[in-house]
């Protein structure tokens, strides 16, 4: 297969289709926020007009976050006329124009700022959402089939005897579903006093438009994810809905799928439709099919290679996290690895300032521990402890900084399952290194959310008293068990008079206060460290918190 291009975030912007194919660590984020900016900038793409979609809800906020300051940064730097100057290409060229050129571009920045909360930036399924909006409800009732029917009817008698028990009204409620299901085949239809259902006029409307809210509520809400994706490919799909490919792709300009290679094949039957090769719009494709690893929730790596057949196709080759004798190794080690048919190891190369390496002066870069199939976990576990040793007694060299002695917290361990995880997490305490596996647990189930629920529930009622026993014995309090026996009624009112406190404490300045005063009792934390795994308590409670 030929190599991508390296993609010039400088240089022209896609007209078509375009692949981004690159490696972790190499700024694909960087490159979709870079692509929404100058999309804005230079081609007068209102933010509105630009769908940006990826794989789960925790992504496409960072992608939001991350796209906001991109284009916050790139008005400062336009309005400052060039003189903060250009911290990165992208700035470059957005300033490689004349001064009436920039100020325009600065306004349609302004816009995109000022109207960010119009941005599409979502996952998948959100999308898809949106496309059944779009459609209307008729065909989503459609979809729906008999029970679309019977979904209305359901929503009408739900509304009727909530009515009733608020006034004597009557109401004919076979007409109401006929005006309900009128309204939901046109949403911009006004309904006038004589098309509403018998009785008083504005309460009539303001009734049928509740079952219609109602009803589109209860419409997405009872969709699966498969379904509600299954359902917006049939409506995209059907050859009598050119008006509403037409009204998608007048209401998006450009798409930007992002995490590409965990889509499966009948996303990309949706996007294929809503932006054909031979379309007006634009399509960019970012990932790595090297990441794929949701096979199991039904993600299709072929289906990206397929879209990557029929695509102009890019990477960055530059790895902003590793230094360059590290990649040097690795790009050694992988230079004829294969993932999959057509999936290859891309070379990638250190971003200047890393082009040394900062970390365990004197140590090779990289070893291989190969270990027999029949081995003994302790000694995977002996020569972890003792690698991590070794690069404690090293010094350590961090970007714009003089040499120091390295810390625990600058060693990450990388396991293949949280079992393994706590092992070493376990082996490392018994040598004296400080050590926190992240593990895949819910903190909800953790010792310091069993902590801080006893401590909220005695801050509701302070006075009562077996509450307030229970966080005295506890990381919050100062008593021990033994102290029970003696009923020392003075050690329990002091306890309730520093619940009272934190209450008001949490009432006024809210949670973080309230974190930032318990961790600041040295009583607290000396509870806290006393047993094991005092580092994991003080992780989980500070996520709590």
């Amino acid at each position: 297969m030929q190599a991508a291009a390296e993609l010039d975030l400088a240089g022209a912007l896609p007209t078509g289709r375009l692949v981004v194919e690159a490696s972790a660590g190499t700024g694909k984020t960087y490159a979709v926020a870079a692509f929404v900016t100058r999309l804005v900038a230079e081609d007068d793409i209102p933010i509105r007009q630009i769908l940006v979609t990826t794989f789960t809800r925790v992504a496409a906020q960072e992608l939001r976050d991350r796209i906001r300051l991109r284009l916050l940064g790139a008005l400062e730097f336009l309005r400052s006329g060039g003189g903060l100057g250009a911290r990165d290409s992208v700035e470059a060229a957005l300033s490689a124009c004349d001064a009436a050129q920039r100020t325009l571009r600065s306004q349609r920045l302004a816009n995109a700022v000022s109207e960010f909360d119009t941005a599409t930036i979502s996952t998948i399924h959100g999308f898809c959402q949106r496309v059944l909006r779009m459609a209307g409800s008729n065909a989503q009732l459609a979809e729906l089939g008999g029970s679309g029917s019977e979904l209305v009817a359901e929503v009408v008698n739900d509304m009727l005897v909530a009515a009733s028990t608020l006034a004597a009204q009557t109401w004919d409620s076979s007409r109401l579903e006929r005006i309900v299901k009128a309204k939901l085949g046109n949403p911009t239809a006004r309904l006038w006093q004589a098309d509403a259902a018998a009785g008083n006029g504005d309460a009539a409307l303001d009734l049928v438009q509740r079952c219609v809210d109602e009803v589109n509520r209860r419409m997405l809400s009872t969709l699966s994810y498969d379904a509600l994706l299954q359902t917006a490919v049939r409506l995209v799909g059907d050859p009598e809905a050119a008006a509403l490919r037409a009204a998608v792709q007048a209401r998006f300009a450009v798409a930007v799928v992002d995490e590409a290679q965990d889509t499966d094949p009948l996303q990309w039957q949706l996007f294929d439709a809503l932006f054909p090769v031979a379309g007006r719009g634009r399509l960019i494709v970012v990932g790595d099919p090297k990441q794929s690893i949701y096979a199991f929730r039904g993600a299709d790596v072929n289906s990206y290679l397929h879209a990557r057949a029929s695509a102009e196709r890019k990477t960055l080759s530059t790895n902003f996290r590793s230094d360059q004798p590290l990649l040097d190794v690795l790009n050694c080690l992988m230079a004829a690895a294969q993932f999959g048919p057509q999936i290859e190891y891309q070379p990638v190369q250190a971003a200047p300032g890393q082009q040394h390496k900062r970390a365990g002066s004197g140590a090779a870069v990289a070893e291989l521990l190969l270990l027999p199939a029949d081995y003994d976990s302790d000694l995977l576990h002996h020569s972890v402890v003792q690698k991590v040793r070794a690069v404690l007694d090293s010094d350590l060299q961090p970007a714009g900084t003089v040499a120091r002695a390295a810390r625990p917290g600058d060693v990450a361990i990388l396991v293949d399952n949280r079992y393994l995880g706590r092992q070493l997490e376990n082996a490392l305490l018994r040598a004296g290194i400080p050590a926190v596996s992240g593990g895949t647990d819910a903190v909800t189930n953790s010792t310091a959310c069993t902590e801080l629920r006893s401590l909220l529930q005695a801050l509701v009622w302070p006075a009562a008293q077996g509450p307030a026993r229970r966080v005295a014995l506890g990381w919050f309090g100062s008593q021990q068990l033994a102290d029970l026996a003696v009923q020392d009624d003075a050690a329990l009112v002091l306890m309730q008079e520093s619940l009272a406190v934190w209450a008001v404490v949490l009432q006024r300045h809210g949670v973080a206060a309230l974190g930032v005063q318990l961790l600041a009792r040295e009583q607290t934390l000396q509870r806290m460290l006393a047993a094991g795994h005092g580092e994991r308590r003080l992780t989980d409670l500070a996520h709590l918190l």
